[in-house]
């Protein structure tokens, strides 16, 4: 479980807390009495906030977590990695913790994949010049910018409307699945929208309009977002709000994964 709280002389940190399999009460192994505090501070400790907002445990029983560090305004992708017991993974970026200073830009991290090769692969959103484009991340297995993954950090817009965000991510052997909320035709609502990038972080042409498909499930006002993606052997199931603002539903869909035929959902 992750969460954020306010301790003494500090914004907001990072909460990881571990139950015991029955949950009859927190772990005591883990960390502080169940518990353990993370603060990246990358302006300092007085004032600045950290956000957990995604989490994946590790083959290896090592916990990632991510999300955002705030200061005066400005939100940094921070990622740090925990030992089973709770403590600091020295071996990961600077001393178990890394983050993304991107500078006068906006950054933060909504959801955590593993690939089989044990890098972690972050999706999120970074804002620059008031635009809030899609990004995607991959760490090498120390927690760094794995450069391979085409520079490391890669940025996208679909509807180039500037209010967009992964939400979901998926990785195989062959590609990255990313699903997103993205703005709707005329800025009104929005939609799910799923990309597909090889392991080398491209776009797989084959894969709906050059890499990208979406959906607004057949609603003039939509309001979709997605939350859950997953790859079967039928193909790309993800699922999540959709409907309208006033009246929110289930919504999941499927796409096929060598091919899409068109830009909505089977």
């Amino acid at each position: 479980m992750a969460r954020h709280t306010r301790p003494l002389n500090y914004g907001t940190v990072m909460l990881i807390a571990r139950f015991k399999a029955d949950l009859s009460g927190a772990d005591t192994t883990f960390g502080t009495n169940g518990f353990v505090s993370i603060a990246f501070g990358t302006n300092g400790p007085s004032g600045n906030s950290d956000f957990p907002l995604a989490l994946a445990v590790q083959s290896d029983d090592k916990i990632v977590v991510a999300g955002s560090s705030v200061s005066s305004g400005t939100a940094t992708l921070s990622v740090a990695r925990l030992l089973a017991n709770g403590q600091y993974d020295a071996t990961f970026g600077n001393n178990g913790r890394y983050f993304y200073n991107a500078g006068a830009q906006t950054s933060q991290v909504d959801a955590i994949a593993l690939d089989p090769q044990g890098r972690i692969i972050l999706g999120g959103s970074l804002s620059t010049g008031g635009v809030q484009y899609q990004a995607i991340a991959r760490l090498t297995t120390n927690g760094v910018l794995d450069p391979t993954f085409n520079g490391g950090l890669i940025t996208y817009t679909f509807k180039n409307a500037g209010a967009e965000n992964v939400t979901s991510l998926a990785a195989t052997a062959d590609s990255v699945i990313a699903a997103a909320q993205v703005p709707a035709d005329g800025g009104t609502g929005t939609y799910f929208e799923v990309s597909r990038f090889d392991t080398a972080g491209h776009p797989v042409t084959t894969f709906g309009s050059s890499g990208h498909s979406y959906s607004t499930f057949g609603l003039s006002n939509p309001s979709n977002f997605p939350t859950s993606v997953i790859v079967t052997t039928l193909g790309i199931i993800v699922a999540g709000t959709a409907g309208t603002v006033s009246n929110p539903e289930f919504g999941i869909g499927r796409l096929q994964y060598e091919h899409i035929f068109g830009d909505s959902f089977e």
